[in-house]
Protein backbone atom coordinates (compact mmCIF):
# COMPACT_ATOMS: atom_id res chain seq x y z
CA UNK A 1 0.00 0.00 0.00
CA UNK A 2 1.32 3.59 -1.11
CA UNK A 3 1.65 5.93 1.56
CA UNK A 4 1.77 9.08 -0.88
CA UNK A 5 -1.36 7.25 -3.05
CA UNK A 6 -3.32 6.32 -0.28
CA UNK A 7 -2.37 10.79 1.24
CA UNK A 8 -3.65 11.61 -2.17
CA UNK A 9 -7.00 9.05 -2.15
CA UNK A 10 -7.73 10.97 1.28
CA UNK A 11 -7.29 14.27 0.42
CA UNK A 12 -9.53 14.17 -2.65
CA UNK A 13 -12.30 12.70 -0.56
CA UNK A 14 -12.16 15.34 1.82
CA UNK A 15 -10.58 18.23 0.29
CA UNK A 16 -12.48 20.90 -0.78
CA UNK A 17 -12.67 23.44 -3.90
CA UNK A 18 -11.44 26.60 -3.71
CA UNK A 19 -14.08 29.45 -3.92
CA UNK A 20 -15.40 30.39 -6.62
CA UNK A 21 -13.96 34.21 -7.60
CA UNK A 22 -15.90 36.60 -9.85
CA UNK A 23 -14.13 37.52 -12.69
CA UNK A 24 -11.60 34.82 -12.25
CA UNK A 25 -11.82 33.83 -16.11
CA UNK A 26 -11.20 37.33 -17.24
CA UNK A 27 -8.02 37.49 -14.69
CA UNK A 28 -6.57 34.29 -16.27
CA UNK A 29 -7.37 35.37 -19.79
CA UNK A 30 -5.31 38.95 -19.34
CA UNK A 31 -2.46 36.94 -17.51
CA UNK A 32 -2.54 34.28 -20.30
CA UNK A 33 -1.90 36.83 -22.87
CA UNK A 34 0.65 39.05 -20.77
CA UNK A 35 2.40 35.40 -20.20
CA UNK A 36 2.87 35.75 -24.06
CA UNK A 37 3.53 39.13 -24.45
CA UNK A 38 6.90 38.46 -21.76
CA UNK A 39 7.54 35.42 -23.67
CA UNK A 40 7.85 36.90 -26.93
CA UNK A 41 9.94 39.74 -25.39
CA UNK A 42 12.49 37.50 -23.93
CA UNK A 43 12.72 35.80 -27.08
CA UNK A 44 13.52 39.32 -28.57
CA UNK A 45 16.04 40.77 -26.10
CA UNK A 46 20.08 39.90 -26.55
CA UNK A 47 20.49 40.50 -22.91
CA UNK A 48 19.08 37.49 -20.66
CA UNK A 49 20.11 39.65 -17.68
CA UNK A 50 16.77 41.50 -18.22
CA UNK A 51 14.81 39.10 -17.64
CA UNK A 52 13.78 39.98 -14.57
CA UNK A 53 13.16 43.27 -15.86
CA UNK A 54 11.05 41.98 -18.51
CA UNK A 55 8.79 40.27 -16.21
CA UNK A 56 8.40 42.54 -13.61
CA UNK A 57 7.49 45.36 -16.13
CA UNK A 58 4.67 43.52 -17.53
CA UNK A 59 2.97 41.90 -14.17
CA UNK A 60 3.27 45.44 -12.97
CA UNK A 61 1.70 47.21 -15.53
CA UNK A 62 -1.09 44.14 -15.85
CA UNK A 63 -1.84 44.51 -11.88
CA UNK A 64 -2.29 48.53 -12.40
CA UNK A 65 -4.27 48.14 -15.63
CA UNK A 66 -6.32 45.69 -13.24
CA UNK A 67 -6.70 47.69 -10.37
CA UNK A 68 -8.38 50.46 -12.98
CA UNK A 69 -11.83 51.07 -12.42
CA UNK A 70 -12.28 49.82 -16.61
CA UNK A 71 -9.65 47.42 -16.08
CA UNK A 72 -11.92 44.13 -17.14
Amino acid sequence: DDPVWHASVESIRRGRTFPVASLWGLLEDRLSVEIGKIWSDIAASSNHDDIESIVRTHITLLAERLRAPSGF
